[in-house]
């Protein structure tokens, strides 16, 4: 099953996935060979009956991919499909036999960085992505060990319970006595807390620490330098230029996800705690 995947293999499959079932056939031009073995492991999945799509691979015989390809990628029903091309880019694609295939379907890369970047977002601390972006295994299995092993540096009974909780309830746990609130005395649950609003935000250490230092270790404090930090990434977004601040640097440079969930935050805070 895909739940077999590591957390980084799983986050390909299911962007794979979304774009099979918007296009049809999917033509995977892997230039640098990052990506074969995974391609190999989607195939077996897909004979035990696991994916919805069927998955092809060039592996050194154009003449076995096109046999390969027979009743799929022709005619009016054509079977939701991958098409792994390694070593192939645009350019050189239109020198094979399988050029027909590539015109019929849409092109889809994925650079081995970005997708480490867009699995790990929300998940662990920014400055974790990247050190293991500037210093990590070229590999995908590298890349499902390391996060792999972020995921299950279990720090005890409050890690785990900030993990299966949203953000929104996170902060709402911070403005009101009860579970969260309770355990910031022991040092180990605040960070615990610190780490969680860490990845769930895109909160850079600088900001974290420049916050933590002024301000003391209760609930609110860390709930302050929350929706600072949510605020600022939602003035960052607006902007129609750069951030002329240096502090406000990160916030540009935030995934997707990680802008939407501040934004969110910031717009939860308002609603639901105007007077914070």
């Amino acid at each position: 099953m895909t739940t077999a995947l590591g957390p980084v293999s799983r986050a390909l499959e299911a962007d794979l996935r979304e774009w099979v079932r918007k296009h049809g056939i999917v033509v995977w031009l892997d230039l640098d060979n990052h990506y074969s073995g995974f391609v190999d492991r989607l195939a077996r999945l897909r004979e035990e009956g696991d994916l919805p799509y069927a998955v092809r691979g060039y592996r050194g015989s154009h003449l076995e991919l096109m046999l390969s390809l027979e009743g799929l990628a022709g005619g009016t029903e054509k079977t939701p499909l991958v098409v792994h091309l390694p070593g192939f880019n645009e350019a050189s694609v239109r020198a094979t036999p399988v050029l027909e295939v590539y015109a019929a379907g849409v092109r889809y890369r994925k650079a081995l960085d970005t997708l480490v970047a867009e699995a790990a977002a929300g998940r662990v601390r920014p400055e974790q992505i990247a050190a293991f972006r500037e210093h990590g295994s070229p590999s995908l299995e590298g890349a499902d060990a390391w996060l792999s092993s972020l995921l299950e540096d279990d720090r005890g009974e409050l890690a785990a319970a900030l993990r299966a909780m949203t953000l929104t309830a996170l902060l709402d746990q911070l403005l009101a006595p009860g579970y969260v609130a309770d355990r910031l005395g022991e040092p180990k649950d605040r960070v615990a807390v610190l780490e969680r609003l860490q990845a769930a935000m895109g909160m850079p250490a600088a900001w974290r620490d420049s916050y933590t230092a002024a301000t003391g270790p209760g609930a609110e404090d860390l709930a302050v330098s929350a929706a600072g930090w949510a605020l600022c990434v939602e003035y960052v977004d607006d902007l129609r230029r750069p951030p002329i601040d240096q502090r406000l640097l990160a916030a540009s440079r935030l995934q997707r996800p990680l802008v939407d969930a501040c934004r969110e935050a910031a717009s939860h805070l308002r609603a639901r705690h105007p007077s914070f």
